[in-house]
């Protein structure tokens, strides 16, 4: 079963190349349009700053339009409906789905790293990596969560598509224009998915210790807010 329903997800996936393909390219078109614009002695400064948040929004590109965009054309279809004649829970479908992105967002991160170390000379010694890794996996299942529960919500399936856009682009607008916020806004923004994420893979990206402040904690908070939502709507149609 598992290894049918890892096939499933690998076709749906195909079938939306595209967004696939853009997900992956957003990193490196971020990383060579904005790098040409920095100075060479701020370069190591600016991707220090900025890798982790190409790299969320990459993912958040990959899991809201790339699985959950597949999901909701596959409820549309009524494919879903057949697995209702089957032994698969929601809880295996989300799981398969989950485990069918990971190469993919494994392989965008590790070229990403590549390219600025072999191309932008940046040094990537002394790194954490294994928390590093488990706040990039971390991060990834909130995301998908989220995107997933996005997707499954709304009875309509053509309104979860306008659902995904609204979800998508307010979160990327906020992170882009959180310093407009009053101070005491900015607090509270601390707390959505977007911000703890992105927090907590910055620490350990930095070196920091992610088991101290309150972002690993809340991400984890909202892993088990999405996932327990995510079973609870799932939808086969």
């Amino acid at each position: 079963m598992f290894k049918g329903l890892m096939k499933y997800h690998f076709t749906v996936l195909s079938r939306d190349y595209l967004n696939v393909l853009f997900g992956l390219a957003l990193p490196f078109v971020m990383l060579f349009a904005l790098s040409q614009q920095i100075p060479e002695a701020e370069l190591s400064a600016f991707l220090e700053s900025h890798f982790v948040v190409w790299l969320f929004i990459s993912g958040m590109v990959l899991t809201f339009f790339g699985v959950a965009w597949g999901h909701i054309h596959t409820r549309k279809t009524r494919f879903l409906r057949r697995l209702r004649m089957t032994p698969v829970t929601a809880k295996d479908f989300l799981l398969t789905g989950f485990t069918a992105c990971l190469p993919i967002l494994a392989t965008m991160a590790i070229a990403l790293l590549a390219v600025m170390n072999l191309q932008m000379g940046k040094d990537l010694s002394g790194r954490n990596w294994l928390s590093f890794g488990l706040t990039l996996l971390i991060g990834f299942v909130m995301c998908y969560l989220m995107s997933m529960f996005m997707a499954n919500v709304v009875p309509n399936a053509k309104m979860s598509e306008s659902l995904m856009y609204i979800g998508f682009f307010g979160l990327i607008g906020l992170l882009q224009f959180q310093q407009i916020f009053p101070e005491n806004v900015r607090q509270i923004l601390d707390y959505l998915p977007n911000f703890s994420a992105l927090e907590m893979m910055m620490t350990a990206w930095t070196g920091g210790n992610i088991f101290v402040g309150g972002a690993l904690y809340i991400t984890l908070a909202w892993i088990i807010v999405f996932g327990l939502l995510t079973v609870k709507f799932f939808k086969y149609e």
